[in-house]
C-alpha cells in the first residue's frame, strides 16, 4: 500500500506525502502508547534503518527534536531527491511497522495502519 502510494505520487508532492504518512502515524501510536512510546519506537526504528541509506552521515547524533520527515537527511543541507525520499520513507515505515507488529501483533498494527491511513487511500497517483 505504502510503496504504491510513494511510487505513484508526483515527485514535486512526495515530500508532503511522506510528511503525511508520518503525521497520521504519529497520532495513533501516540494515543495508544504516549509519546515517550512513540519517540522509542521512532528511535529504534531509525536506528534500525539508518545504516541502509547509503546518504545517511552515521558520525553524527541523530536527536529526536527534528521534523519527523527528516529522519535520514544528509547532515549537510543537501536535498534528497523524490526517489531518495520514496526509498527513505519506505525503508523506515516498513521498519516501524516491524517493530511495532512484533510488539502488538500484526492484527493490532493493521487496524492501528488502516485508521490512520485511511484516508490516503484517495491520495491522487500520476498516470
Amino acid at each position: 500500500m505504502i510503496k504504491d502510494l510513494l511510487e505513484h505520487c508526483p515527485d514535486e508532492e512526495v515530500a508532503d506525502l511522506a510528511h503525511d504518512l508520518w503525521k497520521s502515524l504519529t497520532m495513533e501510536i501516540t494515543f495508544l502508547v504516549g509519546q515517550e512510546g512513540f519517540d522509542t519506537l521512532y528511535a529504534r526504528s531509525v536506528f534500525l534503518t539508518e545504516n541502509a541509506s547509503p546518504w545517511q552521515d552515521h558520525s553524527a547524533p541523530q536527536p529526536l527534536d527534528r521534523p519527523i520527515t527528516d529522519p535520514l537527511l544528509p547532515s549537510a543541507e543537501i536535498p534528497l531527491t523524490p526517489a531518495q525520499i520514496r526509498v527513505t520513507t519506505r525503508q523506515l515505515l516498513n521498519v516501524f511497522i516491524g517493530v511495532l507488529s512484533t510488539l502488538i501483533g500484526n492484527q493490532v498494527t493493521a487496524r492501528i495502519l488502516d485508521v490512520a491511513w485511511k484516508k490516503f487511500m484517495m491520495h491522487p497517483v500520476k498516470e
